[in-house]
């Protein structure tokens, strides 16, 4: 248990750092997801009774969203870094703002290149 939420804990905390230093942060909670089903089955092994097993439950319901965020921001990787680079150089309030404009469209874009790809261009 105590395991888990440090993973936990630490995969929250790798997942606030750039790129390209975020890919711990999976490695981390893929690890949480791994201890937080043998805490699991643990506690249901030893009968534990109590909020224990729902939270763990939760814990784990949490872990696997959080994967799968983490999944979608390396599917867009590109977009991500090339965000990353203009915030960097982004002085002004109007620049940071360019900076997210133009990250917004290339996710769109993305997106219909991946419906295209799926629809057969049509």
């Amino acid at each position: 248990m105590l395991h888990f939420g440090l993973l936990m804990l630490g995969a929250l905390l790798l997942n606030t750092l750039p790129l390209p230093w975020r890919v711990a942060a999976l490695a981390a909670v893929v690890a949480a997801i791994v201890a937080g089903v043998r805490a699991l089955i643990a506690v249901r092994r030893a009968r534990a009774s109590g909020a224990l097993v729902p939270m763990l439950v939760v814990g784990l319901v949490i872990a696997v969203m959080l994967s799968l965020t983490m999944m979608s921001t390396f599917a867009t990787w590109p977009l991500q870094m090339a965000q990353q680079e203009c915030q960097r150089g982004a002085l002004t309030i109007s620049a940071q703002a360019k900076c997210d404009a133009d990250f917004r469209q290339g996710v769109l874009d993305w997106e219909q290149r991946l419906r295209d790809r799926t629809t057969g261009g049509s």
